[in-house]
């Protein structure tokens, strides 16, 4: 299973001794002094987190990290006869990949009146961009099982932020949805991700979601497949008018040049 699209609730825990690897403090702006474990990040999560707080930092707001990883042990202590906290093991923030942002008008509080600040709503509309999504929107508890949280966002790569953005879907009911979630390429080193040369078979499944038909890929052939990177490219496009087709093949060919991630 991806680790960056990966259901993490009470009926999908993470193990007890489950640490994610290359936890980071790469820096941003944040109510915890340095040293302090909720400043770390997995190393990805940390670069888009820190992309995301630079690109509202241009616009004259503060968005401010809270509270970033937090341990199996931890999350115990926090849980200990508090029915209103997450129980070990079913909070994103073991993973590395959740965090708590909040800002300076609300006294870095993570209370529901974040999301009436201006850095709120820029958040709302904007941490897609950046592969994160608004974790436990309003209106969907009797989903996720957690009340609205507009304060938390969960780094799920910019392909699966977009779609569930465009959709409304929660994490849970894409599962629902799809089975699993669509995966996506590890970011290379330089940025870009190396296409296979070859010529696939790409079978698309059409899904209608909120009059919105979605394409996901049911059925890829091809060298070595199936191969993550076309599915990447498979999430896109959305079609909002009547379809009358359920399915769609596609024969595609590829150069085995380098295409942007």
């Amino acid at each position: 299973m991806n680790l960056y699209t990966r259901l993490i609730n009470k009926d999908h825990p993470l193990p007890p001794d489950y640490v994610p690897e290359n936890l980071t403090d790469i820096g941003i702006p944040f109510d915890a002094p340095c040293g302090d474990s909720k400043r770390l990040l997995e190393f990805r999560t940390a670069h888009a987190a820190f992309s995301l707080i630079q690109a509202a930092q241009k616009e004259s707001l503060s968005i401010t990290g809270v509270s970033g990883y937090r341990s199996y042990k931890r999350q115990q202590q926090l849980s200990a006869g508090n029915p209103y906290v997450a129980a070990p093991g079913t909070s994103e923030h073991q993973s590395g990949l959740a965090l708590d942002v909040s800002c300076p008008s609300i006294q870095y509080q993570l209370i529901p009146e974040f999301a009436e600040t201006p850095e709120g709503k820029w958040l709302a509309r904007n941490a897609s961009l950046y592969g994160f999504i608004i974790r436990y929107p309003a209106n969907k508890e009797h989903i996720t099982g957690i009340p609205w949280e507009p304060w938390h966002i969960r780094y799920v790569t910019r392909p699966l932020a977009g779609c569930l953005r465009l959709t409304g879907l929660t994490l849970e009911e894409y599962y629902t949805a799809f089975g699993a979630p669509l995966q996506n390429p590890e970011v290379k080193s330089n940025g870009y991700s190396q296409l296979k040369q070859g010529t696939y078979l790409i079978r698309l499944k059409c899904i209608i979601i909120s009059q919105i038909s979605l394409f996901v890929p049911t059925l890829i052939l091809g060298p070595k497949s199936p191969t993550p990177e076309v599915t990447m490219l498979c999430i896109f496009p959305f079609f909002r008018y009547p379809h009358a087709f359920s399915h769609i093949s596609l024969m595609v060919r590829f150069p085995g040049n380098n295409c942007p991630s």
